[in-house]
């Protein structure tokens, strides 16, 4: 099975870098800079995106290449009992300058047990991922991002297994959050 190579740069670049960060920093002062609220199925979900100043990287980024730009928003269950337990991924591709711009490319993941577990994801299907933004906006270093998400999520036992379409859920949220841009 071929998977879309956007779906593996963003999962293991977002939660592969978090997990090697944040043993370092677990005594570190962490931020909360944003906020995800969603309904999985019937399970309500409230996340928080994360920056680590001290480490220069935060949980939602904007990578920008001309007017390409991609952005992730990973969001955190504080109650989590571990940070990689319970968390949203949304990543989006557009084309243009701000909220007006064309998204080309979304997904969303959910990893209730963390990566070494099954997950969900939007990657594959007939219900592929809808972002609407309602605002973004950048500056030197960071920026913005409000705005809404929908889609279909299929459990998926690892990356090398198919998605299992008898094992799907609805998921639609929010979201509003700073982003770190990376350089």
């Amino acid at each position: 099975m071929r998977l879309s190579s956007s779906f593996f740069h963003f999962a293991l670049a977002s939660l592969g870098a978090l997990c090697l960060s944040m043993p370092a920093t677990a005594q570190m002062q962490r931020n909360v800079i944003g906020t995800v609220e969603a309904q999985i199925g019937d399970r309500a979900y409230s996340g928080e995106t994360i920056e680590v100043p001290s480490e220069g990287t935060a949980t939602a980024t904007a990578t920008m290449i001309g007017p390409v730009k991609t952005i992730s928003i990973q969001a955190h269950n504080p109650n989590a009992e571990k940070l990689l337990e319970d968390v949203v991924n949304l990543n989006f591709t557009l084309m243009g300058e701000d909220a007006a711009g064309s998204i080309i490319d979304a997904t969303i993941s959910f990893w209730p047990e963390g990566m070494g577990a099954p997950f969900y994801t939007s990657q594959f299907g007939e219900n592929r991922a809808n972002v609407t933004l309602e605002t973004l906006s950048f500056d030197a270093d960071m920026g913005t991002a409000r705005g809404n998400f929908s889609g279909n999520v299929c459990r998926q036992d690892s990356f090398s297994t198919p998605p299992d379409p008898h094992d799907c859920h609805t998921i639609e949220g929010t979201f509003d959050t700073a982003l770190k841009i990376k350089k």
